[in-house]
C-alpha cells in the first residue's frame, strides 16, 4: 500500500505530512484500504489518495471529530 502526500494531509488535522502523523492515522489508512480492496476484489497494489481518504472519512467520521 501506498499514500500520497496529499492522503496524509486528508487524514491529517491539522494537515502535516511526518512520518509520526502517517503512524498516527494508520487505521485511517488500513481502514479506506480495505475498503478500497473490497470494491475492486482485481487491484493487488492499493494507492491511496486525497479523494480515497476524504470520501471515507466522510462516510466514517463524525463531522468536527479528531480521528
Amino acid at each position: 500500500m501506498s499514500v500520497t502526500q496529499l492522503g496524509i494531509f486528508r487524514a491529517a488535522s491539522p494537515p502535516r505530512d511526518t512520518r509520526s502523523r502517517f503512524l498516527e492515522r494508520l487505521e485511517t489508512f488500513r481502514a479506506t484500504a480495505m475498503e478500497k480492496i473490497d470494491k475492486s476484489s482485481q487491484q493487488r497494489n492499493v494507492k491511496l489518495t486525497a479523494k480515497d481518504i476524504q470520501l471515507w472519512r466522510r462516510r466514517n467520521v463524525p463531522p468536527g471529530s479528531d480521528v
